[in-house]
């Protein structure tokens, strides 16, 4: 009788572990689109339930020609989506940025400009008990 309670008891564990585990954060994908079948013009995009979308087409006719979209809200944007439209071909890639359209306009602070440290600002960061190795 104990042996058949331990069976159970392990079937049971098994089962609970076994069941698929949701993360809050996983998107569904709930748009999804492919026309890439090899024949020209081609075109897929797809849309995820926490606002990501993607869209590209595109030709290889006479030399690879690429326009497209992307776009997805940030947690902490308010709501805000931020987007981005690019082109490519023979002239490079050139893409459109847009911050913040939506309900709340937010957009990014511009990073600081890197600056060089002087010698004795590199001396002071490193030590001055710092030694040279010269592997060869």
């Amino acid at each position: 009788m104990a042996v058949i309670k331990i069976f159970l008891v392990a079937v049971i564990v098994k089962v609970v572990l076994a069941a698929p585990q949701f993360n809050p954060r996983d998107a569904p994908i709930v748009v999804l689109e492919n026309d890439f079948n090899g024949v020209e013009p081609w075109h897929w995009r797809f849309e995820t339930g926490n606002g990501i979308r993607q869209e590209q087409f595109g030709t290889e006719g006479d030399g690879v020609r690429l326009r497209g979209s992307f776009s997805w809200q940030p947690p902490d944007a308010g709501g805000a989506t931020y987007s981005v439209t690019y082109e490519a071909d023979e002239n490079g890639y050139r893409p459109k940025v847009s911050f913040g359209t939506g309900p709340v306009a937010v957009r990014p602070p511009p990073l600081p400009r890197p600056t060089k440290p002087t010698l004795q600002q590199a001396v002071a960061i490193i030590g001055s008990n710092a030694a040279l190795t010269l592997v060869g």
